[in-house]
């Protein structure tokens, strides 16, 4: 600005600067549904040199992003479920005009909840049941069932619908006012015989094309196995209350059990149901003097199993002038509760405490009918009660045991041979207040079997056929039983169980022959002995071979019995076999035809032969005719003599040597 007069002005004068601020931008998100990264962008106004950049959560408060940013675009995960709203400023050195703010962008993601297996019918049918949805989005998604791992790892089973009716907290969950979410899916005997065990995963399927994420305590559960009949009840437990006005018969639960069966035999007659139903526990209510057994069976839609029965429960009443006290007549834990009937007139009862039959002591005194504990150790409670009023007290009822017991420790140790030939002695470590031991016997790897049921700590079990047998022991009282001590195995080699079949020639008459015998099943070697003459026995052989041979044998009776071997032992001998040797004599040496001369005036042609052992006579034949030209004991006869110069007569001959056994070769004379 200058002042001017006529034509006449005077200097400038320069004002303050204005300053400008930049417009507001326009702001834009992603429309429809997200899952995943996605950008906020906006306009850039003319002077504007920075922007700060705002987000809002499902209308909660604002969260800076960026301050002072020339940037006109932002990236955001889009992880987490829910409505965002952003707004921007635009500003420069001189300000800015304010805030500009954007639509919803909906976020979406999977969500949801495997809730348990719920069993559908009597026949043991099973679904899994839970929720599954896409936040934000108002509709029904398909659920993928895997089993033993999620997608790709697991085993694909099938698609189903999350469509059923689902209450206002899953709606919540889902980010949305109401719809259906919820899911049943049935478990087929099929799917529960292939993959029995296997943890149950489920996939919810994204409709808007994001990941498809398992659902919550997906690998929680595992397919249930195909049904079977259940074991018998490990225990029957039957006492009569203090008062003897009933009898508690309790029993152990077992598993895949929907009912229990009970019957009832008084003094040794017929049995009869008393009760049925899931409990486990049925009381009998003012049983008659008696002595009482009770069994119980377990039963489900397959079948029932085998009766377990418990000890004798005798009901003999006392007196009913005093309170009757009930107590429990044996507890695992050391907690239970003692009670009694009221009296007409009382307005306290006195309860007293015995342990281990020593001293009495009060243990309460007001008008409660009931009195509880816990935390007791083994041993034998007793309690007696007397009603009072204020002119005094009655008599003491009769007194109620609990018996607290503890199951005991499983046996320290378990002692078992290494090997053995059919009869095993085990034994194993006491446990302090065990009443009785199990011993479960497992063959060659396979199942267990009771073999032993007693209240002492060894036993001897005798088995029939080879293998490998391991064994556990575990102790027990009225309480239950208690883990295993487990053995080594025994190497079990049964002898074999059959004698051979033996072989024996009847004679012989050289002193040569073979013994032989058949196998026998499991042998390795079998041993042979001899006898001579009825004398003793002795080994002759022993080994694999299914025959012996012998030579050189002298006359006698020779006897020989064979017994079948192996590592386990020797089975029974075999029936004995006799041979009789009786050697016959050797063939003459020596036979020749000599000259002699008895006389100067005679010459002779005698036939010869050296002696033979064993031999009784001599006999000889002309070779030329065959006709028998001596017998006897000598070893020489003549042929013939003739005076001299006459040639005495000549023939060939042939001999042999003979006993009561036979006779020998024929040996020619030359």
């Amino acid at each position: 600005v200058q002042g001017c007069s006529a034509a006449t002005c005077g200097p400038w004068t320069s004002s303050a600067t204005v300053g400008v601020r930049p417009a507001l931008p326009t702001v834009t998100v992603p429309g429809g549904t997200i899952n995943g990264t996605y950008t906020v962008s906006w306009s850039a106004p003319a002077s504007a040199t920075g922007y700060d950049v705002q987000e809002s959560l499902n209308g909660g408060a604002w969260s800076t992003l960026a301050s002072g940013t020339t940037a006109t675009s932002i990236s955001r995960p889009g992880t987490t479920a829910g409505s965002y709203t952003y707004q921007v400023s635009a500003a420069n050195a001189y300000g800015s005009r304010g805030w500009a703010g954007s639509s919803v962008a909906l976020v979406t993601t999977i969500t949801g909840n495997i809730d348990g297996l719920v069993t559908t019918d009597a026949s043991g049918n099973v679904s899994i049941t839970g929720w599954a949805c896409s936040t934000g989005i108002a509709q029904s998604i398909d659920v993928h069932l895997y089993v033993g791992g999620g997608w790709p790892a697991g085993t694909f089973v099938g698609a189903y619908t999350a469509n059923q009716a689902s209450e206002p907290g899953v709606a919540a969950a889902c980010q949305v006012g109401t719809g259906n979410y919820r899911f049943s899916i049935p478990v087929s005997m099929t799917t529960r015989g292939q993959y029995a065990g296997q943890g149950i995963y489920i996939h919810g399927i994204s409709p808007a094309g994001g990941p498809n994420l398992l659902i919550g305590q997906s690998g929680s559960f595992v397919v249930p196995p195909v049904p079977t009949a259940p074991a018998a009840p490990a225990s029957v437990t039957a006492s009569a209350a203090a008062d003897l006005s009933t009898i508690t018969v309790t029993w152990a639960a077992t598993t895949d059990t929907t009912g229990y069966v009970v019957q009832q035999q008084v003094n040794g007659g017929s049995w009869t149901q008393i009760a049925s139903g899931s409990g486990t526990q049925a009381i009998v209510s003012q049983p008659v003097d008696g002595n009482y057994v009770y069994q119980v069976q377990a039963c489900n839609n397959v079948g029932c199993s085998a009766w377990t029965t418990s000890g004798t429960v005798t009901v003999l009443h006392a007196p009913s002038i005093a309170p009757t006290v009930t107590a429990p007549g044996g507890s695992a834990n050391g907690s239970y509760t003692v009670s009694w009937g009221g009296v007409s007139g009382a307005t306290r009862y006195t309860l007293q405490e015995q342990i281990n039959g020593g001293g009495w002591s009060t243990v309460q005194g007001t008008g409660a009918l009931s009195w509880s504990t816990s935390g007791r150790g083994n041993g034998t409670y007793g309690y007696r009660v007397q009603a009072c009023n204020v002119g005094g007290c009655g008599p003491w009822s009769t007194t109620a045991n609990t018996s607290v017991l503890w199951p005991p420790a499983a046996p320290a140790s378990i002692s078992v041979p290494a090997t053995s030939s059919g009869s095993i002695a085990i034994s194993w470590a006491a446990s302090a207040t065990a009443t009785s031991y199990g011993l479960d016997q497992s063959v060659n790897g396979g199942a267990w079997a009771q073999v032993y049921a007693s209240s002492a700590t060894s036993t001897t079990i005798t088995v029939g056929a080879s293998g490998s047998y391991s064994y556990r022991a575990y102790a027990c009282n009225g309480s239950g039983c208690t883990g295993y001590a487990n053995s080594t195995a025994v190497s079990v080699t049964i002898p074999p169980a059959s004698a051979p079949s033996l072989s024996v020639p009847a004679s012989s008459n050289s002193g040569s022959y073979t013994v032989s015998w058949g196998g026998v099943s499991g042998a390795t070697s079998y041993t042979l002995q001899e006898q001579v003459n009825g004398g003793g026995w002795t080994t002759v052989q022993a080994n694999g071979a299914g025959s012996w041979s012998t030579s050189g044998k002298v006359d006698g009776t020779y006897s020989y019995r064979v017994q079948a071997c192996n590592a386990g032992g020797c089975g029974p001998w075999s029936a004995t076999g006799s041979i009789s040797v009786a050697l016959v004599p050797a063939v003459p040496t020596g036979a020749a035809v000599v000259s002699y001369f008895p006389n100067s005036n005679t010459e002779g042609n005698r036939a010869q032969w050296n002696a033979v052992s064993g031999a009784t006579r001599y006999e000889a034949v002309r070779n030329d005719t065959g006709a028998s030209v001596y017998t006897g004991t000598a070893t020489s006869f003549i042929i013939g003599t003739a005076r001299v110069p006459n040639l005495p007569p000549y023939y060939p001959f042939s001999v042999r040597a003979c006993n009561a056994n036979g006779c020998s070769g024929w040996a020619v004379g030359s």
